[in-house]
């Protein structure tokens, strides 16, 4: 389903006993919705929901009214918002994933919740069954469970000398134990070792997957808030957040494309109507063979600028997407290149 179709569909069911509600009350209906991850990471998603409510005769500020919070990858986080929209009263709770929608269940028994794209919600108990729910849940399931079976047997065909799986998840979530456990069962059917892995902070991210290597041919992600709201986040070698008032030079070696967002999840409009740069455009590469990448605001120099994905004067962020990824990039041991900052130039147009 595309992502206008199902938010249409969210919308549009959630629309009738509003409007129903709203002619016998004088306040306008109020929907609480609660996100997994930061506010700027889902501004496209609430521009969406804004617009398809407008084309049903919602207004925001005006007759209807958006709450929302935002757990950043924290359960204590999304239990508290739920929590909150309970004593609030507002008219429906909306969420995406299995915790969020469990904590707005043990908030309320009455108001009505919409849970968008959950898991296993009659693994985890959030339903009675996908035919008949029951209660005051509904929504849409991604049957992860039922799916990872087929994740393993896709990651199979691109490794094919696959082995060892570590199955990794947050530990600090119970509601990862359904999906981790069909994981390891699938794993075991189709003849592979399993390495169960965990974190529960930032902090334990790192090191885990570096213990891995060597040990595990493959990782399997289970989602929740935490793997969602924590992946690859991109900083310099300094560690520092990229920002567009500095210069960096990445080189990179692979087939890949690179997106450049703002720090609001838009791409950046420029004068050369730019927002990626893929291994298939006609680069400028160094006598070696190397390619050196330019993200900043300013131009590094007309005979730079083919290899210059513009960014903004502040903070940015880039996704690197690699299609008919090779064992290498599955397994940990290819990584994609340091993100380096320029601490200086000879070329006074990048100055």
């Amino acid at each position: 389903m595309r992502r206008r179709e199902f938010i249409s569909l969210v919308v549009g069911a959630t629309a009738w006993p509003l409007g129903a509600r709203a002619q016998r009350a004088e306040k306008p209906p109020v929907i609480g919705i609660i996100r997994t991850g930061t506010k700027g990471s889902f501004r496209p998603l609430y521009e969406l929901i804004v617009q398809r409510l407008g084309e049903l005769g919602w207004i925001e500020g005006r007759n209807i009214v958006l709450e929302w919070r935002y757990a950043e990858g924290s359960l204590a986080r999304a239990g508290e918002a739920a929590a909150e929209f309970a004593r609030m009263r507002v008219d429906v709770i909306l969420m995406g994933g299995d915790s969020e929608a469990l904590a707005a269940k043990r908030a309320t028994a009455t108001i009505p919740i919409v849970a968008a794209g959950v898991g296993d919600p009659v693994g985890n108990g959030l339903v009675e069954s996908l035919a008949h729910p029951g209660g005051n849940v509904t929504g849409t399931s991604l049957a992860l469970s039922e799916t990872a079976g087929k994740r393993l047997e896709l990651l199979r065909e691109v490794v094919p000398d696959l082995k060892r799986v570590a199955i990794f998840g947050n530990s600090g979530n119970p509601t990862v134990a359904t999906e981790r456990n069909a994981a390891v069962a699938a794993a075991h059917a189709l003849g592979f070792e399993t390495i169960i892995s965990g974190v529960q902070t930032v902090e334990d991210i790192a090191p885990t997957i570096e213990s891995l290597k060597g040990n595990a041919d493959a990782l399997y992600v289970c989602e929740d808030p935490f793997t969602i709201a924590h992946r690859a986040k991109i900083a310099d070698e300094t560690g520092k957040p990229l920002d567009g008032a500095s210069k960096y030079t990445p080189p990179v070696n692979a087939f890949w494309s690179l997106t450049l967002y703002d720090s609001d999840g838009f791409q950046v409009a420029n004068g050369l109507n730019r927002f990626a740069v893929s291994s298939w455009m006609p680069f400028k590469y160094n006598p070696d063979g190397s390619l050196d990448l330019y993200f900043q605001n300013e131009s590094p120099g007309t005979d730079k600028e083919a290899n210059w994905l513009p960014a903004p004067k502040g903070p940015f962020n880039l996704t690197m997407r690699l299609y008919g990824p090779k064992s290498d990039a599955l397994t940990g041991k290819w990584n994609p290149p340091p993100i380096t900052k320029m601490q200086g130039t000879s070329n006074p147009m990048a100055q």
